[in-house]
């Protein structure tokens, strides 16, 4: 279902997306080559019922060079694919600039857009997470969301090693699983979106000291009464 929705959007981004989130399926697997023969086979016939303009819109990344290095911002005008592309390029471009000039504590949160539009007539968002960060909350924000992204890795890796070493593959290590390779593709995602402020990281974050205390209390708490 998840696949036939992105045809017919023909967003680039969730393609990538769905790339990622196989990577790291395979990532985690425990049948690595079985796994791979079935993501082979099931790519390419996803690849050949896809619709031609799928097809097309999803090649325009490999363009994706030629809109970095361009020397104009505007010399894709004929073609509104790589004008779509070559737009997020100058974005990020301007996000950079406003965060060199406010490195510490940037120019505020949702500041970007009438900044920007002030500067560069251009009232749009910045289209990536983490120029998002720089240039909106600065150093200080974007080092105290990252330490946050640590600690929620480190409850997931913590209750994987914990579950792992008492061979418990019950529906709490998936579900442990499920929300750590979400979280790994939300950042993936992350490069093409502006979603610093939305709420998904904080329920991430919940499910990550929920899980943790939950194995805790199942194995290390009982085995210390023991």
């Amino acid at each position: 279902i998840g696949l036939r929705v992105i045809m017919l959007t023909q967003s680039r981004t969730a393609f990538l997306t769905v790339l990622a989130f196989g990577f790291f399926v395979w990532l985690f697997s425990s049948h690595k080559v079985k796994l791979l023969l079935v993501v082979l086979v099931a790519a390419i016939a996803i690849w050949n019922f896809s619709p031609e303009q799928t097809r097309n819109r999803f090649l325009t990344l490999t363009k994706s060079f030629d809109v970095i290095s361009a020397e104009s911002d505007v010399m894709y005008l004929g073609n509104k694919e790589l004008v779509s592309m070559s737009s997020r390029w100058v974005l990020l471009k301007h996000s950079m600039i406003i965060f060199f000039e406010n490195p510490i504590f940037g120019v505020g949160i949702h500041n970007f857009v009438s900044v920007s539009g002030r500067r560069w007539d251009s009232w749009l968002p910045t289209h990536c997470l983490y120029t998002e960060a720089l240039s909106e909350i600065g150093l200080v924000g974007t080092l105290s969301f990252a330490y946050v992204l640590l600690l929620m890795f480190r409850n997931f890796a913590r209750s994987k090693s914990i579950m792992e070493g008492n061979n418990d593959k019950s529906f709490i290590y998936h579900l442990n699983m499920a929300v750590y390779i979400y979280l790994l593709v939300r950042l993936i995602v992350g490069v093409f979106g502006q979603d610093l402020y939305r709420m998904w990281w904080w329920i991430a974050g919940g499910y990550s000291v929920v899980i943790l205390r939950i194995v805790q209390n199942k194995y290390l708490i009982t085995k210390t009464n023991e």
